[in-house]
Order: structure tokens, then sequence, then C-alpha cells
């Protein structure tokens, strides 16, 4: 039996070696590129005026024009299908948006400027999907995205310490507090795994990251956040119970340890505790919460727009200004809501592309996530078997993010689409190694 197993492995290994080509066959600066452009996912500071695209933008262009023109294995063919379903996704938007110009009788600045940049998303999105193909540089970028994660909590550690930003709505300056919920739902996976991989150094370092992190979560206040991170943490506790049985109990003692730590480093401060627990009621009366309630108008906004051009929607960058007949509760009765109407994007990512690009786009869309969901999950249980967690941590990091997108308007950002390719990479390789070695 032994000796069926090597066999397997080493199939598997050699397998595994055209797709590894990508992380030897270009020059040291071309990964050099490939991780400041990851760096900049997880600390997105600073963006190119007027285009609104990230400021390593110019860097991925680079690292695209390596990929298309100079590949250093033939994945065209291997990666076909995705290739097609980025074409059918722009083209639907390419569609829905200039077909809706044309029966305006107009070609709005805004709306074009949104295909350059769903352009470039979804060559992101593409990109990406080659480039994570290769485990050596998922583990350097997984390395990278945990020490981003670090970076975060400190910047939300210096703004409550120093500037007294403590909650909700506290003002927070360098990221906004959605934008710190947000970074921190999609890359604290891979905080997790350095505590829980055989090979992290200096694990104590790691724990008390964590746990600083889990208290900056606290006080950041954004609950879409929360619940992401609790979901997360949900599947992989379902993951970890199903594939290292023996590794559970070790697992819960660990996770109850850092939540206990983490909650009596909340209590040290009044002020951290009340800000903490003050948000944290308002789950339990959420119709009560004005920016919960104007969300809920905004969803019904998305619904009706929806209603009203169900097959190609209303076209790009078009939601905030549509205007539609919505009913308002009585808690925004006396507020100025024709100005949130036509201000505020919709706060659901979902709602707001089912709005805009209607059936047409939205059903491919849904197919890729759903796929994503299931084929992640698949090789998510394989992987952890074999007790490999770089993997797992993609996946649960595209399992929060999806989740904190229900509150979150984010398919108009880099980041996304960054994860969608990520996972797709990882798909990929581990179908090419599993479809070679038997």
């Amino acid at each position: 039996m032994r000796p069926a197993i090597t066999w397997a492995i080493k199939q598997k290994e050699k397998a595994n070696k055209q797709v590894e080509k990508v992380a030897r066959d270009y020059p040291a600066y071309f990964y050099t590129l490939i991780y400041i452009f990851g760096a900049n996912l997880a600390l997105p500071i600073f963006d190119i005026p007027l285009l609104g695209l990230s400021l390593t933008a110019p860097i991925f262009f680079v690292i695209a024009a390596f990929v298309v023109f100079r590949p250093a294995s033939a994945w065209f063919k291997e990666q076909q299908g995705w290739i097609i379903l980025g074409l059918i996704l722009f083209s639907s938007i390419v569609i829905s948006t200039l077909v809706n110009e044309m029966n305006r009788g107009e070609i709005n600045r805004s709306s074009l400027l949104s295909l350059v940049q769903y352009a470039y998303w979804i060559l992101v999105f593409v990109i990406m999907g080659y480039i994570f193909r290769s485990s050596k540089i998922r583990k350097t970028m997984s390395t990278i995205f945990a020490f981003a994660v670090v970076a975060v909590t400190a910047l939300r550690w210096y703004e409550a310490l120093f500037h007294g930003r403590i909650g909700a709505w506290s003002g927070t300056t360098i990221m906004t507090q959605n934008t710190y919920g947000f970074q921190f739902s999609v890359f604290v996976p891979f905080l997790y795994i350095k505590i829980f991989d055989k090979e992290t150094k200096r694990r104590w370092f790691w724990i008390l990251m964590t746990i600083a992190m889990i208290v900056a979560v606290g006080f950041n206040g954004s609950r879409g956040n929360w619940v992401a991170m609790a979901l997360g943490a949900a599947v992989m506790g379902l993951v970890f119970l199903i594939t290292q049985p023996k590794k559970v109990p070790a697992f819960i003692l660990t996770i109850l340890a850092i939540l206990v730590v983490g909650f009596i480093v909340l209590n040290i401060s009044s002020q951290i505790s009340e800000a903490f627990t003050s948000r944290f009621e308002t789950l339990f009366s959420l119709e009560e919460d004005k920016t919960y309630v104007v969300r809920q108008v905004l969803v019904q906004k998305g619904l009706k727009l929806f209603e009203e051009s169900p097959i190609i929607g209303v076209g790009s960058a078009r939601f905030t200004r549509e205007r539609v007949s919505v009913e308002i509760p009585e808690l925004l009765r006396y507020s100025d809501t024709d100005f949130v109407l036509s201000t505020k994007q919709s706060h659901n990512s979902y709602i707001q592309f089912l709005a805009e690009f209607g059936l047409l786009g939205s059903i491919p869309l849904a197919m890729m996530i759903i796929y994503l969901a299931v084929r992640g999950l698949q090789m998510t249980y394989e992987e952890m078997k074999e007790g490999k967690f770089i993997d797992f941590a993609i996946f649960i990091a595209f399992i929060q993010m999806s989740v904190h997108m229900w509150v979150l308007s984010s398919f108009t950002g880099t980041l996304t689409w960054a994860i969608y390719g990520m996972l797709v990479g990882t798909i990929i390789s581990f179908d090419t190694g599993r479809k070679k070695s038997t």
C-alpha cells in the first residue's frame, strides 16, 4: 500500500512542475512586483487621482504584460474557461451600459470610466488566476497578507490610542471604519493559519497579534465584519472537526484562550468596552438602528430598479443617479431621504450588481460564485486532510469576503476580483495535480 501512495505523491509533484513554472521562469523583479501588488491589496491607502484605481495599477499592468505576452507555460487552454467567463462578464457589463446610455440619448462620462475600471478588474481576476496556480507564490503571499493584517491592526490601534477614534462613527482618517472592517474580513484567515501551521516560527508573536487584531475588530465596530468573521470561524471549526479530529481540542482551546484574553483586554478600558458593548447591542434591535434602516431602503431601491429593467439593468455607475419610488420607514420620515437615495451606494454588492446589470450580468456572476464556493470547499476538505493551511486561508478569505459583501458595495474594487482570481488559481493548481496523479 505504501509504494502506491509514494507513487501517487511523486506523480502529483511531477504534475505540478508545469504549474510551478510561473514561480521560476520570470526575472526576480517580476515577483517583487507581484508581492508589492499583493501588499497594496491589504493596505489600500493610496489611489490614482481621477481613475479611482489603486496606486499599484501601473505595477499590475507590467505583471499582466509579462503573463500575456511572455507566459511561462501554455496556460490559455488550461484556463480558457475562466478567460471566457471573464469575457462574458465584461461583455454583459458593456452591453448593459451602452444600451442604457443610448436609450437615454447620452453617453455619461462616469459610465464610460466605469467600463475602463471593470476591464481592469476583470483582467486582475484572470491574471491572478494564473499567478496563484503557483504554490510558492501562494505561500509567500500568505505571509505578506499575515504581516499586512498586523499593519492594519497597528493602524487601527494608532487611531484609537492617539486620536481617540474608538467605536463606530468615530471618524477614522487613515481608512474608513468600513474599509478597516472589510480588510479584516478578507485577510485575518492568513493571520489565523500562522498559529496552526507547523512551519510557523515564533508562534507566540502571531498569537499576540491575533489577540490585538480581535480587540481592534471589536472596537472598530463594523457589524458586517463581526458577522463575516463569526461565520468564517464556524466554517474553519467545521473543517477542522472533519479533517483534523486529533487537533480539534488544541484548536478549540487556542481559540477560546485568544477570545478570553481579547475580551479581558476589551474590558481594561471603559471607553473601549462601552464602544464595543453599545455597538454589539444594536445587533438585537436593528429595526431601531438608523444606519441599518437606511441600508434596507437602499436595498429596496436596488430591487425596484431591477424590477424596472430585469434583463439588462440600468447600466454601470447608474445606481445613485436613478430615481424610483420607495417606501420610507417611520424612522427616516424626517431625514433627507432624497439626498441618501441619490448619493449613497446600495451597501449591498449583490443587489447593486443585480440592479445595474440585470440578469444578463448577474447570472454568470452567480454561477461563478456558487462554483467557487462548492469547489473551494471540496478542495479545502482534501487539502486540510494533508495539513495544508494556505489554500484553506484563501478559501476562508473568500467566504468571509462574500458574507461581508452583503452589507458593503465592493464589486467596484480591485480586492474583490483579486480574491476571486486567487481562489481560481488555487483550484486550478489542485485540479491539475489531482488529474495527473490518477
